[in-house]
Protein backbone atom coordinates (compact mmCIF):
# COMPACT_ATOMS: atom_id res chain seq x y z
CA UNK A 1 0.00 0.00 0.00
CA UNK A 2 2.45 2.98 -1.16
CA UNK A 3 0.33 5.64 -0.68
CA UNK A 4 -0.43 4.91 2.82
CA UNK A 5 2.96 4.08 3.79
CA UNK A 6 4.90 6.74 2.28
CA UNK A 7 2.63 9.58 4.64
CA UNK A 8 2.82 7.03 7.69
CA UNK A 9 6.66 7.19 7.18
CA UNK A 10 7.08 10.88 6.88
CA UNK A 11 4.99 11.07 10.05
CA UNK A 12 6.83 8.44 11.82
CA UNK A 13 7.78 10.84 15.10
CA UNK A 14 4.61 12.19 15.07
CA UNK A 15 3.08 9.16 15.47
CA UNK A 16 5.35 8.04 18.39
CA UNK A 17 4.78 11.10 19.98
CA UNK A 18 1.07 10.58 20.12
CA UNK A 19 0.79 6.63 20.99
CA UNK A 20 3.33 7.13 23.63
CA UNK A 21 1.77 8.47 26.34
CA UNK A 22 0.32 6.48 29.26
CA UNK A 23 -2.03 9.33 30.60
CA UNK A 24 -5.95 7.87 30.10
CA UNK A 25 -6.06 9.69 26.45
CA UNK A 26 -3.71 12.02 24.66
CA UNK A 27 -5.73 15.16 25.07
CA UNK A 28 -2.36 17.13 26.55
CA UNK A 29 -1.48 19.82 23.82
CA UNK A 30 0.72 19.10 20.62
CA UNK A 31 2.89 22.06 19.79
CA UNK A 32 3.47 21.32 16.76
CA UNK A 33 0.30 20.71 15.52
CA UNK A 34 -1.29 23.53 16.61
CA UNK A 35 1.52 25.94 15.39
CA UNK A 36 0.70 27.62 12.17
CA UNK A 37 4.14 26.28 10.85
CA UNK A 38 2.92 22.54 10.45
CA UNK A 39 -0.97 23.18 8.85
CA UNK A 40 0.75 24.68 5.39
CA UNK A 41 -0.01 21.96 2.94
CA UNK A 42 -2.13 19.37 1.74
CA UNK A 43 0.59 16.40 2.00
CA UNK A 44 1.22 17.60 5.94
CA UNK A 45 -2.99 16.89 6.13
CA UNK A 46 -3.19 13.77 4.54
CA UNK A 47 0.63 13.04 6.58
CA UNK A 48 -1.84 13.00 10.25
CA UNK A 49 -4.91 11.46 8.86
CA UNK A 50 -2.93 8.31 7.07
CA UNK A 51 -1.27 8.65 10.46
CA UNK A 52 -4.10 8.16 12.24
CA UNK A 53 -4.66 4.76 10.46
CA UNK A 54 -1.60 3.99 11.49
CA UNK A 55 -2.57 4.47 15.01
CA UNK A 56 -5.67 2.57 15.21
CA UNK A 57 -3.59 -0.47 13.51
CA UNK A 58 -1.48 -0.22 16.86
CA UNK A 59 -4.69 -0.93 18.88
CA UNK A 60 -5.56 -4.07 16.71
CA UNK A 61 -4.71 -6.56 19.58
CA UNK A 62 -7.04 -4.87 21.72
CA UNK A 63 -9.57 -4.41 19.36
CA UNK A 64 -9.49 -8.18 18.51
CA UNK A 65 -9.45 -9.19 22.67
CA UNK A 66 -12.22 -6.43 23.14
CA UNK A 67 -14.15 -8.08 20.80
CA UNK A 68 -12.99 -12.23 21.34
CA UNK A 69 -11.87 -12.95 24.92
CA UNK A 70 -15.53 -12.45 26.90
CA UNK A 71 -17.09 -14.68 24.43
CA UNK A 72 -16.86 -18.36 23.83
CA UNK A 73 -14.62 -18.89 20.86
CA UNK A 74 -11.24 -18.64 22.82
CA UNK A 75 -9.46 -20.78 25.64
CA UNK A 76 -6.17 -19.81 27.65
CA UNK A 77 -2.73 -21.58 26.71
CA UNK A 78 0.09 -22.37 29.16
CA UNK A 79 1.65 -19.38 28.01
CA UNK A 80 -1.27 -16.67 28.46
CA UNK A 81 -0.70 -13.72 30.54
CA UNK A 82 -2.96 -13.30 34.52
CA UNK A 83 -5.38 -11.13 33.46
CA UNK A 84 -6.27 -13.01 30.46
CA UNK A 85 -6.60 -16.92 32.57
CA UNK A 86 -8.69 -13.90 35.13
CA UNK A 87 -11.03 -12.90 32.13
CA UNK A 88 -11.14 -16.49 30.81
CA UNK A 89 -12.78 -17.74 33.55
CA UNK A 90 -15.34 -14.63 33.91
CA UNK A 91 -13.24 -12.64 36.12
CA UNK A 92 -13.23 -8.76 35.07
CA UNK A 93 -11.46 -6.66 37.14
CA UNK A 94 -10.21 -2.27 36.85
CA UNK A 95 -6.90 -3.22 36.84
CA UNK A 96 -6.90 -5.45 33.99
CA UNK A 97 -4.68 -3.80 31.24
CA UNK A 98 -6.95 -4.64 28.40
CA UNK A 99 -9.62 -2.21 29.67
CA UNK A 100 -6.66 0.67 29.04
CA UNK A 101 -8.26 3.07 25.81
CA UNK A 102 -5.62 5.61 25.64
CA UNK A 103 -4.61 4.24 22.27
CA UNK A 104 -8.25 4.60 20.82
CA UNK A 105 -8.17 8.31 22.13
CA UNK A 106 -5.30 8.88 20.36
CA UNK A 107 -6.27 7.84 17.20
CA UNK A 108 -9.70 10.53 17.86
CA UNK A 109 -7.09 13.07 19.10
CA UNK A 110 -5.09 12.24 15.59
CA UNK A 111 -9.00 13.19 13.48
CA UNK A 112 -9.95 16.07 15.66
CA UNK A 113 -6.58 17.58 14.42
CA UNK A 114 -7.35 17.01 11.20
CA UNK A 115 -10.92 17.96 11.32
CA UNK A 116 -9.67 21.39 13.41
CA UNK A 117 -7.19 22.42 11.39
CA UNK A 118 -7.13 20.73 7.80
CA UNK A 119 -9.49 23.67 6.69
CA UNK A 120 -7.52 26.70 7.41
CA UNK A 121 -4.66 24.90 4.72
CA UNK A 122 -7.35 25.53 2.03
CA UNK A 123 -6.05 29.16 1.87
CA UNK A 124 -2.76 28.30 2.07
CA UNK A 125 -1.85 25.91 -0.46
CA UNK A 126 -3.25 26.72 -3.93
CA UNK A 127 -2.79 23.38 -5.00
CA UNK A 128 -5.54 22.08 -2.46
CA UNK A 129 -8.95 21.08 -3.55
CA UNK A 130 -12.18 21.99 -1.90
CA UNK A 131 -12.90 18.20 -3.18
CA UNK A 132 -10.02 17.15 -1.68
CA UNK A 133 -10.35 18.79 1.94
CA UNK A 134 -14.17 17.60 1.69
CA UNK A 135 -12.60 13.70 1.38
CA UNK A 136 -9.92 13.80 3.75
CA UNK A 137 -12.20 15.35 6.83
CA UNK A 138 -14.63 12.64 5.48
CA UNK A 139 -12.18 9.70 6.22
CA UNK A 140 -11.51 11.71 9.30
CA UNK A 141 -14.92 11.33 10.41
CA UNK A 142 -15.08 7.48 9.69
CA UNK A 143 -12.31 7.26 11.71
CA UNK A 144 -13.94 8.63 14.42
CA UNK A 145 -16.98 7.03 14.50
CA UNK A 146 -15.54 3.49 13.85
CA UNK A 147 -13.08 4.42 17.32
CA UNK A 148 -16.58 5.62 19.59
CA UNK A 149 -18.34 2.69 18.08
CA UNK A 150 -15.94 -0.02 19.56
CA UNK A 151 -15.66 2.04 23.00
CA UNK A 152 -19.48 2.37 22.92
CA UNK A 153 -20.10 -1.38 22.86
CA UNK A 154 -17.79 -2.20 25.24
CA UNK A 155 -17.84 0.85 27.83
CA UNK A 156 -21.32 1.93 27.51
CA UNK A 157 -21.22 5.63 28.61
CA UNK A 158 -17.68 7.62 27.78
CA UNK A 159 -15.91 10.66 27.35
CA UNK A 160 -16.89 12.55 23.63
CA UNK A 161 -13.78 14.41 23.08
CA UNK A 162 -14.33 16.61 19.58
CA UNK A 163 -11.99 19.40 19.89
CA UNK A 164 -8.25 18.91 20.18
CA UNK A 165 -5.58 20.25 22.45
CA UNK A 166 -4.55 23.41 21.28
CA UNK A 167 -3.04 25.33 24.78
CA UNK A 168 -2.37 24.16 28.11
CA UNK A 169 -5.33 26.07 30.13
CA UNK A 170 -7.82 23.87 28.66
CA UNK A 171 -9.93 21.10 30.84
CA UNK A 172 -8.77 17.33 29.86
CA UNK A 173 -11.14 16.14 32.52
CA UNK A 174 -14.21 15.09 30.36
CA UNK A 175 -17.27 13.32 31.71
CA UNK A 176 -18.79 10.81 30.73
CA UNK A 177 -21.57 10.97 28.00
CA UNK A 178 -24.52 8.65 27.49
CA UNK A 179 -24.57 5.36 25.42
CA UNK A 180 -27.23 7.18 23.44
CA UNK A 181 -25.36 10.27 23.07
CA UNK A 182 -22.41 8.73 21.57
CA UNK A 183 -24.57 7.00 19.11
CA UNK A 184 -25.97 10.07 17.99
CA UNK A 185 -22.25 11.12 17.55
CA UNK A 186 -21.20 8.34 15.36
CA UNK A 187 -23.75 8.60 13.27
CA UNK A 188 -23.40 12.83 12.33
CA UNK A 189 -20.01 11.24 12.02
CA UNK A 190 -21.18 8.81 9.39
CA UNK A 191 -23.73 11.06 7.68
CA UNK A 192 -20.37 14.10 7.23
CA UNK A 193 -18.57 11.09 5.47
CA UNK A 194 -21.17 9.13 3.87
CA UNK A 195 -21.67 12.76 1.74
CA UNK A 196 -17.81 13.22 1.21
CA UNK A 197 -15.87 10.27 1.19
CA UNK A 198 -14.38 8.57 -1.74
CA UNK A 199 -16.21 5.39 -3.64
CA UNK A 200 -12.85 4.77 -4.50
CA UNK A 201 -8.99 5.72 -4.90
CA UNK A 202 -8.66 3.76 -7.80
CA UNK A 203 -6.55 0.69 -6.64
CA UNK A 204 -7.44 -1.97 -4.31
CA UNK A 205 -4.61 -1.01 -1.65
CA UNK A 206 -5.96 1.99 -0.77
CA UNK A 207 -9.89 1.26 -1.37
CA UNK A 208 -9.25 -2.00 1.25
CA UNK A 209 -7.11 0.25 3.68
CA UNK A 210 -8.69 3.37 3.94
CA UNK A 211 -12.39 4.71 4.57
CA UNK A 212 -14.41 4.46 1.48
CA UNK A 213 -18.63 4.72 0.89
CA UNK A 214 -18.78 1.01 1.32
CA UNK A 215 -16.60 1.08 4.62
CA UNK A 216 -18.90 4.19 5.85
CA UNK A 217 -22.30 2.12 4.98
CA UNK A 218 -20.76 -1.27 6.31
CA UNK A 219 -20.16 1.10 9.45
CA UNK A 220 -23.64 2.64 9.56
CA UNK A 221 -25.54 -1.02 8.93
CA UNK A 222 -23.33 -2.37 12.41
CA UNK A 223 -24.48 0.83 14.41
CA UNK A 224 -28.22 0.75 13.40
CA UNK A 225 -27.96 -3.38 13.91
CA UNK A 226 -26.56 -2.22 17.65
CA UNK A 227 -29.29 -0.13 17.79
CA UNK A 228 -32.50 -2.38 16.62
CA UNK A 229 -33.16 -0.33 13.74
CA UNK A 230 -33.41 -3.05 11.80
CA UNK A 231 -34.93 -0.94 8.84
CA UNK A 232 -32.01 1.36 8.98
CA UNK A 233 -29.88 -1.50 8.85
CA UNK A 234 -31.27 -3.19 5.75
CA UNK A 235 -30.99 0.25 3.88
CA UNK A 236 -27.29 0.14 4.90
CA UNK A 237 -26.28 -3.75 3.85
CA UNK A 238 -28.15 -2.97 0.20
CA UNK A 239 -25.88 -0.04 -0.42
CA UNK A 240 -22.86 -2.36 0.33
CA UNK A 241 -24.22 -4.90 -1.49
CA UNK A 242 -25.31 -3.17 -4.78
CA UNK A 243 -21.26 -1.77 -4.92
CA UNK A 244 -19.84 -4.16 -8.06
CA UNK A 245 -16.80 -3.97 -6.76
CA UNK A 246 -17.26 -6.11 -4.03
CA UNK A 247 -18.29 -9.94 -4.12
CA UNK A 248 -18.01 -13.58 -1.74
CA UNK A 249 -14.32 -15.25 -2.88
CA UNK A 250 -15.03 -18.84 -4.05
CA UNK A 251 -14.74 -21.20 -0.86
CA UNK A 252 -11.13 -22.64 -1.30
CA UNK A 253 -9.72 -19.16 -1.96
CA UNK A 254 -10.94 -17.47 1.58
CA UNK A 255 -7.59 -17.52 3.66
CA UNK A 256 -6.97 -15.01 0.83
CA UNK A 257 -9.24 -12.31 2.37
CA UNK A 258 -6.94 -12.33 5.42
CA UNK A 259 -3.91 -13.28 3.56
CA UNK A 260 -2.28 -11.43 1.05
CA UNK A 261 -5.39 -9.18 2.02
CA UNK A 262 -7.18 -6.64 -0.29
CA UNK A 263 -9.67 -9.22 -1.60
CA UNK A 264 -12.86 -9.00 -3.60
CA UNK A 265 -14.79 -9.55 -0.77
CA UNK A 266 -13.00 -7.01 2.14
CA UNK A 267 -14.44 -3.84 2.64
CA UNK A 268 -12.29 -2.31 5.46
CA UNK A 269 -8.92 -3.61 6.74
CA UNK A 270 -5.89 -2.63 9.12
CA UNK A 271 -2.84 -2.70 6.83
CA UNK A 272 0.46 -4.25 8.02
CA UNK A 273 3.86 -5.33 5.91
CA UNK A 274 6.87 -6.69 7.86
CA UNK A 275 8.90 -5.69 5.07
CA UNK A 276 8.47 -2.24 6.47
CA UNK A 277 8.53 -2.98 9.92
CA UNK A 278 4.63 -2.40 10.46
CA UNK A 279 4.15 -6.11 11.81
CA UNK A 280 0.88 -6.91 13.34
CA UNK A 281 1.48 -8.22 16.98
CA UNK A 282 -1.41 -10.74 16.64
CA UNK A 283 0.81 -13.47 15.38
CA UNK A 284 2.34 -13.37 19.11
CA UNK A 285 -1.35 -13.43 20.51
CA UNK A 286 -2.62 -16.88 18.69
CA UNK A 287 0.57 -18.47 16.91
CA UNK A 288 3.56 -17.88 18.99
CA UNK A 289 6.92 -17.20 16.47
CA UNK A 290 9.57 -19.14 16.26
CA UNK A 291 10.30 -21.85 19.31
CA UNK A 292 9.13 -20.13 22.06
CA UNK A 293 5.36 -21.10 20.98
CA UNK A 294 4.16 -18.20 23.34
CA UNK A 295 1.10 -17.38 22.13
CA UNK A 296 -1.63 -16.67 24.42
CA UNK A 297 -5.08 -17.69 22.77
CA UNK A 298 -6.26 -21.17 21.42
CA UNK A 299 -9.78 -22.16 19.94
CA UNK A 300 -12.36 -23.03 23.37
CA UNK A 301 -13.67 -26.71 22.72
CA UNK A 302 -17.03 -25.22 22.14
CA UNK A 303 -15.44 -23.47 19.29
CA UNK A 304 -13.37 -26.66 17.95
CA UNK A 305 -16.82 -28.36 18.49
CA UNK A 306 -17.74 -26.18 15.36
CA UNK A 307 -15.16 -25.89 13.41
CA UNK A 308 -14.48 -29.80 13.37
CA UNK A 309 -17.44 -30.62 11.84
CA UNK A 310 -16.79 -32.62 8.89
CA UNK A 311 -18.92 -30.34 6.82
CA UNK A 312 -16.78 -27.81 7.34
CA UNK A 313 -13.45 -28.45 4.92
CA UNK A 314 -13.52 -24.67 3.93
CA UNK A 315 -14.06 -22.47 6.87
CA UNK A 316 -11.96 -24.91 9.35
CA UNK A 317 -8.82 -25.54 7.72
CA UNK A 318 -9.16 -21.24 7.35
CA UNK A 319 -9.99 -20.54 10.98
CA UNK A 320 -7.22 -23.17 12.92
CA UNK A 321 -4.56 -25.71 12.52
CA UNK A 322 -4.45 -28.76 14.51
CA UNK A 323 -0.94 -30.49 12.36
CA UNK A 324 1.11 -30.19 15.79
CA UNK A 325 0.30 -30.97 19.28
CA UNK A 326 -0.97 -27.41 19.71
CA UNK A 327 -3.60 -25.74 18.26
CA UNK A 328 -3.62 -22.59 17.14
CA UNK A 329 -5.50 -20.03 15.44
CA UNK A 330 -4.40 -18.48 11.75
CA UNK A 331 -6.30 -16.11 10.58
CA UNK A 332 -4.42 -12.81 10.65
CA UNK A 333 -0.95 -14.75 11.07
CA UNK A 334 -0.07 -13.87 7.78
CA UNK A 335 0.35 -16.63 5.48
CA UNK A 336 -1.60 -20.29 4.82
CA UNK A 337 -2.61 -22.38 7.87
CA UNK A 338 -0.15 -24.99 5.20
CA UNK A 339 3.22 -22.98 6.27
CA UNK A 340 2.53 -24.58 10.06
CA UNK A 341 4.58 -27.59 8.63
CA UNK A 342 7.20 -25.75 7.16
CA UNK A 343 10.94 -24.95 8.57
CA UNK A 344 10.29 -27.22 11.44
CA UNK A 345 6.71 -26.16 12.33
CA UNK A 346 7.70 -22.99 13.29
CA UNK A 347 5.78 -20.03 12.82
CA UNK A 348 8.30 -17.17 11.56
CA UNK A 349 8.42 -13.27 12.11
CA UNK A 350 7.31 -12.36 8.85
CA UNK A 351 4.11 -13.54 9.34
CA UNK A 352 3.49 -10.88 11.10
CA UNK A 353 2.43 -8.63 8.50
CA UNK A 354 -1.63 -10.67 7.89
CA UNK A 355 -4.13 -7.38 7.49
CA UNK A 356 -6.71 -7.03 10.19
CA UNK A 357 -10.08 -7.05 8.41
CA UNK A 358 -12.45 -5.41 9.94
CA UNK A 359 -15.71 -5.39 7.62
CA UNK A 360 -16.04 -7.53 5.30
CA UNK A 361 -19.04 -8.61 2.74
CA UNK A 362 -20.27 -11.89 4.55
CA UNK A 363 -20.16 -10.19 7.55
CA UNK A 364 -22.59 -7.52 6.35
CA UNK A 365 -24.61 -10.02 4.44
CA UNK A 366 -25.66 -11.79 7.90
CA UNK A 367 -25.90 -8.66 9.24
CA UNK A 368 -29.23 -8.18 6.76
CA UNK A 369 -30.25 -11.65 7.65
CA UNK A 370 -30.01 -10.81 11.38
CA UNK A 371 -32.06 -7.60 10.80
CA UNK A 372 -34.28 -9.24 8.34
CA UNK A 373 -35.15 -11.86 10.81
CA UNK A 374 -36.05 -9.72 12.95
CA UNK A 375 -38.46 -7.43 10.98
CA UNK A 376 -40.17 -11.16 10.81
CA UNK A 377 -38.84 -11.39 6.37
CA UNK A 378 -37.35 -15.15 7.64
CA UNK A 379 -37.63 -16.41 3.98
CA UNK A 380 -35.21 -13.75 2.79
CA UNK A 381 -32.85 -13.92 5.37
CA UNK A 382 -33.22 -17.65 4.62
CA UNK A 383 -32.11 -17.13 1.23
CA UNK A 384 -28.91 -14.86 2.29
CA UNK A 385 -27.74 -17.88 4.91
CA UNK A 386 -27.94 -20.45 2.46
CA UNK A 387 -25.87 -18.32 0.05
CA UNK A 388 -23.06 -17.79 2.51
CA UNK A 389 -23.52 -21.81 3.77
CA UNK A 390 -23.17 -22.58 -0.48
CA UNK A 391 -20.06 -20.61 -0.36
CA UNK A 392 -18.59 -22.60 2.39
CA UNK A 393 -19.19 -25.65 1.10
CA UNK A 394 -21.94 -26.65 3.75
CA UNK A 395 -25.17 -28.68 3.06
CA UNK A 396 -28.13 -25.24 3.08
CA UNK A 397 -31.24 -24.95 5.32
CA UNK A 398 -34.17 -26.19 3.58
CA UNK A 399 -36.76 -24.92 5.83
CA UNK A 400 -37.54 -21.98 8.62
CA UNK A 401 -39.23 -23.42 11.73
CA UNK A 402 -39.44 -20.36 13.59
CA UNK A 403 -38.07 -16.92 14.10
CA UNK A 404 -36.15 -18.42 17.33
CA UNK A 405 -35.01 -20.78 15.28
CA UNK A 406 -33.31 -18.47 12.49
CA UNK A 407 -32.30 -16.25 15.40
CA UNK A 408 -29.89 -18.96 16.59
CA UNK A 409 -28.95 -20.20 12.90
CA UNK A 410 -27.54 -16.84 12.17
CA UNK A 411 -25.69 -16.41 15.67
CA UNK A 412 -24.00 -20.01 15.30
CA UNK A 413 -23.35 -18.93 10.95
CA UNK A 414 -21.93 -15.48 12.53
CA UNK A 415 -19.76 -17.91 15.02
CA UNK A 416 -18.58 -20.06 12.18
CA UNK A 417 -18.13 -17.32 9.28
CA UNK A 418 -16.05 -15.07 11.74
CA UNK A 419 -14.91 -17.07 14.18
CA UNK A 420 -11.84 -15.02 15.35
CA UNK A 421 -12.27 -12.00 13.68
CA UNK A 422 -13.45 -9.67 16.98
CA UNK A 423 -17.02 -10.32 16.38
CA UNK A 424 -18.41 -12.98 18.84
CA UNK A 425 -18.80 -11.23 22.24
CA UNK A 426 -20.12 -7.53 20.33
CA UNK A 427 -22.86 -10.80 18.53
CA UNK A 428 -23.68 -12.33 22.07
CA UNK A 429 -24.41 -8.50 23.19
CA UNK A 430 -27.15 -8.02 20.66
CA UNK A 431 -28.56 -11.26 20.95
CA UNK A 432 -28.51 -10.53 24.89
CA UNK A 433 -29.73 -7.47 25.41
CA UNK A 434 -32.39 -7.19 22.09
CA UNK A 435 -36.05 -5.85 23.07
CA UNK A 436 -34.77 -5.36 26.43
CA UNK A 437 -32.60 -8.43 27.31
CA UNK A 438 -35.26 -10.56 26.20
CA UNK A 439 -32.50 -13.48 25.73
CA UNK A 440 -30.49 -12.66 28.65
CA UNK A 441 -30.45 -16.20 30.41
CA UNK A 442 -29.41 -17.53 26.85
CA UNK A 443 -26.34 -15.26 26.63
CA UNK A 444 -25.45 -15.89 29.88
CA UNK A 445 -25.62 -19.85 29.24
CA UNK A 446 -23.55 -19.22 26.07
CA UNK A 447 -20.88 -17.30 27.72
CA UNK A 448 -20.49 -19.92 30.52
CA UNK A 449 -20.91 -22.73 28.91
CA UNK A 450 -16.94 -23.73 28.71
CA UNK A 451 -16.68 -23.01 32.07
CA UNK A 452 -16.19 -25.82 35.09
CA UNK A 453 -19.43 -26.21 36.56
CA UNK A 454 -18.59 -24.25 40.14
CA UNK A 455 -16.91 -21.52 38.43
CA UNK A 456 -20.25 -21.54 35.54
CA UNK A 457 -22.32 -20.77 38.47
CA UNK A 458 -20.37 -17.99 39.86
CA UNK A 459 -19.97 -16.49 36.39
CA UNK A 460 -23.38 -16.94 35.71
CA UNK A 461 -24.87 -15.02 39.06
CA UNK A 462 -22.49 -11.98 38.23
CA UNK A 463 -24.10 -12.17 34.75
CA UNK A 464 -27.34 -11.70 36.33
CA UNK A 465 -26.41 -7.90 36.80
CA UNK A 466 -26.72 -6.62 32.93
CA UNK A 467 -24.24 -3.50 34.06
CA UNK A 468 -21.43 -6.41 34.26
CA UNK A 469 -21.55 -6.63 30.48
CA UNK A 470 -19.98 -3.62 29.94
CA UNK A 471 -16.03 -3.83 31.21
CA UNK A 472 -14.85 -1.27 33.42
CA UNK A 473 -12.85 2.08 33.02
CA UNK A 474 -9.21 1.17 33.82
CA UNK A 475 -8.68 2.39 37.61
CA UNK A 476 -5.59 4.33 35.83
CA UNK A 477 -7.77 6.61 33.76
CA UNK A 478 -9.76 6.93 37.00
CA UNK A 479 -7.30 7.95 38.83
CA UNK A 480 -5.93 10.95 36.19
CA UNK A 481 -9.56 12.07 35.24
CA UNK A 482 -11.51 13.36 38.36
CA UNK A 483 -14.52 13.59 36.69
CA UNK A 484 -14.45 9.86 35.07
CA UNK A 485 -16.75 7.54 36.82
CA UNK A 486 -16.40 4.08 37.31
CA UNK A 487 -19.18 1.90 35.09
CA UNK A 488 -21.59 0.88 37.87
CA UNK A 489 -20.90 -2.75 38.30
CA UNK A 490 -17.53 -2.22 39.29
CA UNK A 491 -17.79 1.04 41.69
CA UNK A 492 -17.58 -1.34 45.07
CA UNK A 493 -13.92 -2.64 43.57
CA UNK A 494 -12.26 0.59 43.79
CA UNK A 495 -13.62 2.13 46.83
Amino acid sequence: MQLIKKYITLLLPLTILFVSCDDWFDLQPQNSLTQDEYWQTKEEVKSLLMSSYQTLSLFTDELFQWGEVRGDMLSVTNNSQNWQIEIAAGLVKTDQIIWKWNQLYSAIGQTNYVLKFAPDVLSRDNTFTQRQLDAYLAEAHFLRALSYFYLVRVYGDVPIVLDPAENDEQDFAVSKSDEEEVISQIISDLKYADKHIYTTYGDQFNNKGRGTRAAVHSLFADVYLWNEQYDSCVYYTDKVLADERLGLVSGYLMFDIFYPGYSFESIFELYFNYGDGQNNQMVNLLAGRNDNGSYRWQPSQVTLNRLNNVNEVVRGVCSYNDNSDEVRIWKHIGRSAVSFNEAENLVRSKQSDGNFVIYRLADIMLKKAEALTEMGQLEDALLILNEIRFRARVKEYLSIESKEIMRERILEERAIELAFEGKRWFDLLRYGKRNNYEKKEEFINIVTGSLPLIDRIVVQNRLKNTFSWYAPIHIDEIGVNKNLEQNPYYVSEIE
